[in-house]
């Protein structure tokens, strides 16, 4: 989501409204879209020429992502699996055994590589207690305390990544050091919209910050050797901030594979946040949608009709055929009233129906 508070896909503003936003000209120079600033809605995609209908727009790995639940396609949904996934990228693997001490799986020498700067980051065994956790307290929500503790992991781990390298330019002392791999590990967190605490209330913040605290608290003092930072990670402030960030910016993923012990296709449903994608607006009459294009978490969005250049790119928050009061209370939690032609027609509709009762 590109801005808390802001309008759908049929605000009007001039074309020479839309600047680029430098930070992301390096992010979007391989794409056919730029990231823009819209006065009225802070972030906004725009096609930089015309596009042809289905073509993919975007294909982007996921900042962080995580599972939710399990299942087969030949039982009913609520009926979880035990089949094994790689905890880097989701991909099901149904030819390995999930590990009884709860060591975390991977499919790929890369996988392993990239999962293991954050999965070191977690006491042993951490994410099958924060999956049980998750059960017993947690909301039917895409947003889980796992979800959390992956982000607070990757921050730590990235910053152990770059911190030798900020060492060997022999231009900071260690703790300047430090903190500069720190800061360039929450920056692509900071481009995520966030909204006010308050918005988070009805999750346990405080449980949840206790139980990252445990996971996590021990194993990041080890590695980054600093206790501020280490508490600055797992206290509530951040945790709120993440909590926020995920909520609004959190896309569904559903992974699936053929596999033979099941009798069909196995189903993960998960979730992820990315960067790019994170920035598309939403409009009830989109003109993109967001779909997979392999196997794992991996995300694309995809032209849904013809675009012109110029022309501002949207996908949907949520399911468009709904009634406009169903929509507008779904809208809600991501802190914007939608103004696409659709709601605009609707509310026109349902404006005039009133003053007709009214008049009568």
């Amino acid at each position: 989501m590109a801005a808390p508070y802001a309008g759908g896909a049929a605000a009007v503003v001039g074309a020479d409204a839309f600047n680029e936003l430098d930070e992301y000209r390096p992010f979007t120079s391989a794409y056919d879209f730029s990231i823009v600033h819209h006065p009225n809605k802070g972030k906004a995609v725009r096609a930089k020429r015309a596009l042809a209908s289905d073509y993919d727009v975007l294909i982007e790995i996921p900042l962080v992502c995580w599972p939710l639940h399990m299942f087969s396609s030949a039982a009913n949904e609520s009926q979880s699996l035990s089949i094994p996934w790689c905890e880097q990228c989701l991909k099901i693997l149904p030819d390995k055994t999930a590990d009884e001490a709860g060591a975390p799986l991977f499919c790929s020498v890369t996988c392993e590589q990239q999962g293991g700067q954050w999965v070191k980051m977690m006491q042993k065994g951490a994410l099958a207690r924060l999956r049980g956790w998750q059960r017993e307290h947690g909301k039917d929500s895409p947003v889980t305390v796992e979800a959390v503790a992956r982000c607070i992991a990757r921050v730590a781990g990235t910053t152990c990544q770059l911190l030798p390298s900020l060492r060997d330019d022999g231009r900071a002392a260690e703790g300047d050091a430090l903190r500069a791999a720190f800061s360039l590990a929450c920056r692509p967190f900071e481009r995520l919209v966030a909204p006010h605490t308050a918005e988070v209330a009805d999750f346990d913040v405080s449980s949840a910050t206790a139980l990252l605290s445990g996971e996590l608290r021990g194993a990041i003092a080890e590695h980054l050797s600093d206790e501020e930072l280490t508490a600055t990670l797992v206290s509530s402030d951040t945790v709120s901030l993440l909590l926020g960030q995920l909520m609004l910016n959190a896309q569904s993923l559903t992974i699936a594979a053929f596999v033979p012990q099941c009798e069909g296709l196995c189903v993960l449903k998960a979730a992820g946040v990315c960067v790019l994608q994170s920035s598309f607006n939403h409009s009830c009459v989109p003109n993109c949608a967001v779909g997979s294009l392999k196997e794992d978490s991996t995300l694309t969005v995809t032209t849904l009709r013809e675009i012109s250049a110029g022309e501002e790119l949207c996908i949907s928050y949520i399911d468009c055929s709904l009634p406009l009061a169903s929509r507008q209370e779904k809208l809600m939690h991501y802190l914007f009233v939608c103004e696409c032609p659709k709601c605009l027609e609707q509310r026109g509709i349902q404006l005039e129906g009133h003053k007709a009762q009214t008049s009568s």
